[in-house]
């Protein structure tokens, strides 16, 4: 029990640094053509070292420049939220990644280059859908009373989950029928055909919107588009009243039969 224990004392202080730890929340993952995204990013830990910086690593991914808007790959203060407007360049949907990775970081001299990160990592995938977009043809622009037409619609598109379109038909004339309008949710399968009146005696040119929209899983429309017109003459039935203008006369005398008519 007896000690020389006259010289000094060393103390060695370890500080030890909790797990990197954040948490990431976005409100959708499935977003329409130029969506401006918010991307909430929360710290997970508590005081650390002073020495020290709590950080995070962003890797993002652009679908090959595809999209433009992706908020650079690069390292961000710990709680940094992320705002990016998305723009797809394409007629197709394309996927944007954001990979998070919680770390803190070694600011002490010489130690440039460390981290601690044994962290678990966070990725969140967006779908970043295309602006909707539809070309309607029609079998003839210009018809006869009571007569049909058909058209069809086609898109380049190609989305998550696909794509469907609502046509209204803009009509101010009352002298015009036979139509239906507004069609909703139709496809490129679908094919259409109506036969037109016009009462009247003047030919009327009536318009088809037509408005695509890409839909959600439950097939629900959630991204409209640009849209397309289709432009209808229907002309009317031609009428003439003839008028006799002599109608009374002598062996070897000219008739004079005008003929006179409403329609324009």
């Amino acid at each position: 029990g007896f000690f020389c224990d006259q010289g000094g004392d060393t103390t060695i202080t370890v500080y030890v640094q909790p797990t990197p730890r954040l948490s990431v929340v976005i409100a959708d993952t499935i977003v329409c053509d130029s969506t401006t995204i918010n991307i909430a990013v929360t710290d997970g830990n508590g005081n650390v070292h002073p020495s020290t910086t709590k950080v995070y690593q962003l890797t993002t991914t652009d679908a090959g420049g595809q999209v433009q808007g992706v908020q650079p790959t690069g390292e961000y203060p710990a709680g940094t939220p992320i705002t990016d407007q998305l723009i797809n360049l394409t007629n197709a949907v394309q996927t944007v990644t954001y990979h998070f990775k919680a770390r803190i970081r070694d600011d002490r001299p010489g130690h440039g280059g460390f981290f601690c990160d044994q962290g678990g990592d966070t990725l969140i995938v967006v779908y970043v859908e295309p602006t909707a977009r539809v070309a309607g043809s029609i079998s003839n622009d210009t018809i006869c009373n009571i007569n049909p037409i058909t058209y069809t619609l086609t898109t380049p598109n190609t989305p998550l989950y696909g794509i469907r379109f609502n046509v209204r038909v803009v009509n101010p004339y009352l002298e015009i029928s036979g139509y239906t309008t507004p069609r909703n949710n139709l496809s490129v399968a679908s094919i259409i055909t109506e036969t037109l009146t016009n009462i009247g005696d003047t030919a009327r040119m009536i318009m088809y919107i037509i408005t695509p929209a890409t839909i959600n899983g439950l097939g629900i429309q959630n991204c409209p588009g640009v849209n397309d017109t289709i432009r209808l003459w229907v002309n009317p039935t031609p009428r003439a009243t003839p008028i006799n203008n002599v109608p009374e006369m002598c062996y070897g005398q000219s008739t004079r039969i005008e003929l006179n008519s409403p329609t324009v």
